[in-house]
Parts: structure tokens; sequence; C-alpha cells
């Protein structure tokens, strides 16, 4: 079929969406609840009651959500992963550097790395937590694998990944023009992946700004001088506020009828590795 597509594509989407407090190595670190994950997997239910799923597959969400049950699911090699939850992101340290899941536990990349193999035969991962193709050396200039290319080492022939916080209202929207170009117009992963961005820059997906408060948290940007913004500071978690410094941003005109047209939003969504 056009583009790659394979009629037996299944999914396994695992979401974390309640709020959680992680005590990791002697820090305790607060994470938010994600209202807009409730959409996301959505995405992968066809079942009487869903919000127009779009593909098929196992979902496990929340409490569900354990290392050993990711695990396990993993196993069955479905060829998409679709990944919804906090993502935090330790510059030069793997044992700090963590996914969330639905228990409110840390897996961290240094335990992931001895899982051998763990992504094998996965197609598309998608990581739609924040910073997972983040970048960065340590003090000591030591770069820690990002999420991405971690992922790509244990198999996933592609990855789509963020390269910083993500806003929890437009994602799951982003997120379904992506797998509806992709699945039902035979779009290959670039073409659908650059396609749903524009459909938010443009207005003329389907998100609306009403729409999404129905599952997800607003975001408020804000523009500071560069001696206050905290770009960089932030924690490594999808957002409900963006600051970035007013020297570093060209001003920005909100338009109701392109409520998601901020870079922001759209921009920092990456495809690596296998296009099609």
């Amino acid at each position: 079929l056009t583009g790659g597509i394979k009629p037996y594509w299944t999914a396994l989407a695992l979401g974390s969406s309640q709020e959680h407090l992680v005590d990791l190595l002697g820090n305790k670190i607060g994470f938010s609840s994600l209202p807009g994950v409730r959409g996301e997997m959505d995405l992968f239910s066809k079942r009487k009651g869903s919000r127009g799923g779009i593909l098929d597959g196992k979902i496990l969400q929340d409490a569900s959500f354990t290392q050993a049950s990711m695990i396990d699911a993993l196993k069955l090699k479905r060829p998409v992963v679709h990944i919804a939850s906090h993502f935090s992101f330790r510059a030069g340290d793997d044992a700090r550097s963590f996914l969330l899941l639905g228990d409110g536990t840390p897996f961290t990349l240094a335990d992931m790395k001895k899982q051998k193999d763990m992504f094998g035969g996965v197609e598309l991962l998608t990581l739609s937590a924040c910073n997972t193709a983040a970048q960065q050396a340590d003090a000591n200039g030591r770069e820690v694998d990002a999420f991405f290319e971690l992922a790509q080492r244990l198999g996933a022939q592609s990855v789509l990944a963020t390269l910083w916080p993500v806003a929890d209202n437009s994602t799951p929207w982003l997120m379904r023009e992506f797998y509806h170009l992709k699945i039902n117009k035979k779009q290959n992963k670039a073409e659908a992946l650059r396609n749903a961005q524009l459909a938010l820059l443009n207005g003329s997906a389907k998100a609306t700004r009403s729409a999404a408060r129905s599952y997800a948290s607003e975001v408020t940007i804000v523009g500071e001088e560069k001696g206050n913004a905290s770009t960089g500071q932030q924690p490594s978690t999808r957002a409900d506020r963006f600051v970035v410094a007013k020297n570093d941003a060209k001003p920005f005109v909100a338009d109701p009828k392109r409520p998601f047209a901020h870079p922001f939003y759209w921009s920092p969504f990456v495809l690596i590795g296998n296009w099609r």
C-alpha cells in the first residue's frame, strides 16, 4: 500500500494521566495530571464510546501501566507503540532521566539499557512526553543518551519525539491529525507529521481550544525579560506554563481562528529514523 501502510498495523498505547510525586535517589519530583493523555489513548480504541479511534490496540493506562506490564506487552511486538506521559531529562545522568509510568514509578534510562531489544519489532515509536529528543552535555561535557537515541538502539525503527516541553491541550490533536493522515490518508510518517504540524499552524485541523478543554489543561505562554525567563530551567514535563525570553522571541499575535499557531505547540515534534 502507498506510503508503507500495512493493513494489520496494531498499537500498544501507554499513558499516565494522573498527578504523581516521585522519590528518586533522594529527590522528590512532582508531576501534574495530564488530562490530555485520555484523548491520546482514545486514538487506539475503535470500541463504541471512544472518541473516534484510528488504530486498534492494547491500552495500558495509569495503574495498569507499570514497568512489568510495559515490558510484557512489548514482547508482542506490535508495530506501533505510543507513550503519553511525563519524561524527566537530566543532562549527563541516565540514572535520573526517566519516564514516569502510570503507577507513579520511574523507569530510568539506565534501567531501560538493561532491557535488550526492548523496542524490537516497533516500526513507529511515538513519545509525546516532553524533551524525549532533548540532548545536552553535563558539566564535564559528557552526553547522556536522549530517550529517542536509546529507543533506536533498543530496536525502534523510527521515533517521533519532542525537543522541549509540549502542551497538554494541543498534543492530543496533533497526534490525532498525525495518525489520521498516516493511517487513513496513506501518507508516510514524514508527510503525516509535517501536515499535522501545518494543520495546527494554519488552523485547518479539527482542533479547537474549546474542544481541547474537554480533556486537557490550558497552557500559558509568558514573555519575560531575558534575566527573568526560565527557558532551559523548566522541569521536563508536559507544560501548563511556558516562559520565553522577550529578546529571543519575535512578537506573536494570537488568532482565535488558529488557537495553536504559536510554534510552541507544533514545532517541538521531530521524526527520527525510517521516515516511510
